[in-house]
């Protein structure tokens, strides 16, 4: 199951901006969660602007660099928004668990199962 959120003002929020989210926070910079993600290093800048310009704050803030070179770390509201984002998820889920069991078993098998 995957979720895609309509919020207020047009906004939109699904599984592919928390999943880069969450990359960002393994990975400690938009370049590599960009590659772990599969997409290019300005598709994930437009990505967070977006969410940025939807929530009206920053997901993400730079961190000063150093020996290791900087790098990209979540902020608060980037965090709470993967923490409430699965918790809406798992919710989802758990409501709708039988009847997503039984509109899977009417699906035809895959040809890699047969």
């Amino acid at each position: 199951m995957t979720i895609r959120l309509d919020l207020a003002s047009d906004a939109a929020f699904g599984p592919s901006e928390v999943r880069l989210l969450e990359a960002i926070a393994s990975e400690g910079s938009i370049r590599g969660a960009a590659r772990a993600r599969g997409i290019s290093y300005r598709h994930a800048w437009l990505v967070i602007e977006e969410v940025e310009q939807d929530l009206g704050g920053k997901v993400t803030i730079a961190e000063t660099g150093g020996r290791g070179g900087g790098g990209t770390a979540l902020t608060a509201l980037g965090r709470e928004v993967i923490e409430l984002y699965r918790a809406v998820e798992k919710v989802a889920l758990l409501a709708t668990y039988t009847k997503l069991l039984a509109l899977s078993s009417l699906t035809r098998p895959s040809v890699a199962s047969s």
